[in-house]
């Protein structure tokens, strides 16, 4: 067995979200049969109750606990960020309590809220943040990745390959 290969994997229940991310698009919320179908078949295998309208916040909410501890929502923040970029800073620098620490309460079994981390900083994100880097090895294949992009004009005409 070769241990350098890699099998990359989806869970269908990410299969599903994506797909109703997908069809919600830039929208506040819908009610697409489609995206609600496939929405809900996530929420119902983990008994919960079905929506008939679904947002953004719900698709996020859904997506980080179906997939806790998988890795994924930091990509999730990152590609959000491509059209709705200060929304995910402030997020990620006010909407969280980034610089508190949890103490383990014996007596109740939980975790509490405690005193504010001030020995380590947490530092504010940025939208540099929030770029990818390319790899190096495709830096060096490609040179031209270096460069600053060439503009691209989207244009609303319909293209006709058989013209």
């Amino acid at each position: 067995m070769n241990s350098g290969l890699t099998t990359k994997m989806l869970r269908l229940a990410e299969v599903y979200l994506i797909y109703a991310e997908a069809i919600l698009g830039n929208n506040a919320s819908t009610t697409d049969a489609t995206a609600l179908e496939y929405f809900n078949k996530v929420r119902e295998r983990a008994g919960m109750p079905s929506k008939s309208e679904i947002t953004y916040e719900d698709i996020r909410y859904e997506r980080r606990i179906e997939l806790a501890m998988e890795g994924q929502y930091w990509y999730d923040l990152v590609r959000r960020s491509y059209y709705r970029q200060q929304e995910v800073l402030n997020y990620v620098n006010d909407a969280q309590d980034r610089a508190v620490q949890y103490e383990y309460d014996e007596a109740t079994g939980t975790y509490v809220e405690g005193d504010e981390n001030t020995a380590q900083q947490v530092a504010t994100a940025t939208a540099e943040d929030l770029l990818l880097p390319y790899p190096e090895s495709e830096l060096v294949q490609n040179p031209l990745l270096r460069e600053d992009p060439v503009t691209y004009e989207f244009l609303e005409e319909r293209i006709n390959v058989f013209r």
